[in-house]
């Protein structure tokens, strides 16, 4: 489930990008925690390079913020 804290109300959902599992946001800055398992072998290296790309994408849409991407990784 994804949880939305919108702190400022004159920013729109992004569009391009799976939505992430949890994001706040404020006048200035936008967090957006992602919350990673991995339960057998797999592309676990690729989850976690997609975020610069991510990163990236949601910069390019909301310029005026500045954005903070958190992996939350388990064992």
């Amino acid at each position: 489930m994804i949880e939305f804290k919108l702190l400022d109300e004159n920013i729109t959902m992004a569009h391009g990008c799976k939505e992430p599992d949890e994001v706040f946001i404020t006048d200035r800055h936008i967090f957006i925690l992602e919350k990673k398992t991995q339960s057998r072998s797999g592309t676990t290296v690729e989850k976690l390079q997609a975020a610069v790309f991510k990163k990236e994408h949601y910069s390019d849409l909301y310029p005026k913020h500045k954005i903070i991407y958190i992996f939350c990784l388990s064992p």
